[in-house]
């Protein structure tokens, strides 16, 4: 089982990819489930997930109590490419 290390000083990121083959198999929600029970057993109180979904699959994430950008109270969420 892949370990995850989440600290106020050095907050883990990762991308995770389930093969469409896999479709159907809990994989994604798997990978999604082990770094949320970590961070939720680790973060600080008043630490924020961010998340950047692939377009198309923001509904995936919605069971895990992320909400879509825009939306009434926040803007888009954004990303700057570091090159």
């Amino acid at each position: 089982m892949p370990e995850f290390s989440v600290s106020e000083h050095s907050p883990a990121a990762a991308e995770f990819v389930s093969l469409r083959e896999n479709c159907g198999q809990s994989i994604a929600r798997t990978l999604i489930k082990l770094p949320m029970d970590q961070i939720y057993s680790t973060a600080p109180d008043g630490a924020m997930i961010g998340l950047t979904a692939a377009k198309g699959k923001e509904k995936l994430y919605s069971p895990f109590g992320f909400e879509s950008r825009p939306n009434g109270e926040q803007g888009a969420g954004m990303t700057k490419p570091i090159v």
